[in-house]
């Protein structure tokens, strides 16, 4: 980001990034900073329409706006492919791998996957470069982090973990959930992961969320990306289903 960039937010003003991060970042860049006024995530038109009467080189918003651009007419989108659009940011929840493939297809530009946290007030993840694989959050960056199994053992699948100056201390009246680890203590951010080779992390869905099954702790989000690779399937949700054995 640059004092060239132009930015389209389309995250809500409650959100870290509607209200601090994706506002502070272009501030401190001198960079132009766009929303739209009462707008609606499947409002696609007024969205597409906003991006090319702004030239916008950025465009932030939820994994639900683009899901909802890539499942309209080719004709509309395709005008993105040679728009002033560089840079496609989703954020505040994981990015489906078939809409993030769809998405290049259509466009010719690479939709990153942003990870932070309110708690954390900051990202804490690097967008991969188109050299590296798709579907993946980025290396950590700012911060430490650590994967956790379920039995608190150090793990390359698990929750992540986090150390860092900028995570705070707590709610009123509540505390954070801290974890000790080798004598330090970590913030549980309740988000499973997995790290490869290269130290690049990919998003697996929610601690809370997982399913047990016959003694296998299954992610919802593992089974969705599954289904939604399928050519005629446009939404997925996996829920859990008491049985008696």
């Amino acid at each position: 980001i640059d004092c060239n960039s132009r930015l389209l937010n389309l995250m809500n003003l409650h959100h870290v990034d509607g209200l601090v991060t994706g506002i502070l970042t272009h501030f401190l860049a001198s960079s132009s900073l766009y929303r739209i006024r009462n707008f609606s995530f499947f409002d696609t038109d007024s969205i597409i329409n906003n991006t090319h009467q702004h030239n916008a080189t950025h465009l932030l918003a939820p994994p639900t706006v683009f899901n909802v651009l890539v499942s309209k007419s080719d004709k509309k989108i395709e005008t993105l492919k040679n728009s002033s659009l560089k840079i496609p940011i989703a954020t505040a929840a994981p990015l489906p791998e078939s809409t993030e493939d769809l998405w290049l297809k259509k466009t010719n530009t690479h939709l990153g996957n942003l990870y932070g946290m309110t708690e954390i007030g900051n990202l804490i993840f690097n967008i991969p470069t188109k050299n590296h694989s798709p579907h993946k959050l980025g290396q950590a960056r700012g911060c430490e982090t650590i994967i956790l199994s379920c039995d608190n053992k150090k793990s390359r699948t698990g929750e992540l973990h986090i150390r860092g100056p900028s995570i705070t201390s707590g709610y009123i009246n509540h505390q954070l959930d801290w974890v000790t680890y080798d004598s330090k203590q970590w913030f549980a951010t309740g988000d499973l992961v997995s790290l490869d080779d290269e130290n690049f992390f990919t998003i697996q869905g929610r601690k809370n969320d997982l399913i047990v099954c016959g003694g296998y702790n299954i992610s919802p989000q593992i089974i969705n990306n599954t289904l939604l690779k399928q050519d005629n399937v446009k939404e997925a949700a996996t829920i859990s289903v008491s049985d008696s054995i």
